[in-house]
């Protein structure tokens, strides 16, 4: 589902801030619209994945209470890194195309790979030819990069 909203945020948001163009929304509403929309969300999904798991036993919501201080400020830090994300993705929209501003933003497997291979080391132990699969992936991601900006300025 997440990869669908992107083309509609990016047809509502206004290109020139100055005067915004009518009927448009600006990149800071957009975020205050998509954070509410992620919080209700939330509220909506959360109760039906926490009582049918996909792996493990249901969870109940007063487990959430029991959590650590730092397990809290945790969540509360990505979730601001994903806000700020988006705000940066929705501010691109009018400087750059929809398609490298969605581009750009979608760098999060590959941060998250990184965080993998050179922070937690999930990969030390992989099968032969794991590097290789990683080298790959990083190589085609820069490919399509690159793709995008070239079809901006052909």
């Amino acid at each position: 589902c997440i990869a669908f909203f992107y083309r509609f945020v990016a047809s509502s948001l206004a290109t020139d801030f100055s005067p915004a163009d009518a009927g448009k929304i600006s990149s800071y509403t957009a975020v205050v619209f998509f954070s509410i929309g992620a919080l209700v969300s939330t509220l909506i999904a959360n109760p039906i994945f926490m009582a049918k798991p996909v792996q493990g036993e249901p969870v109940k919501m007063s487990g959430w209470f029991k959590g650590s201080a730092k397990a809290h400020l945790l969540g509360m830090l990505g979730g601001a890194i994903w806000c700020l994300g988006n705000s940066v993705s929705f501010m691109a929209v009018g400087a750059a195309s929809p398609a490298i501003s969605y581009g750009l933003s979608n760098a999060a497997p590959v941060v998250a790979a990184l965080w993998g291979i050179f922070v937690w080391k999930e990969f030390k132990d992989a099968p032969k030819g794991t590097n290789v699969m990683l080298a790959l992936m990083f190589g085609f991601y820069l490919i399509g990069l690159i793709l995008i900006v070239y079809s901006r300025f052909a």
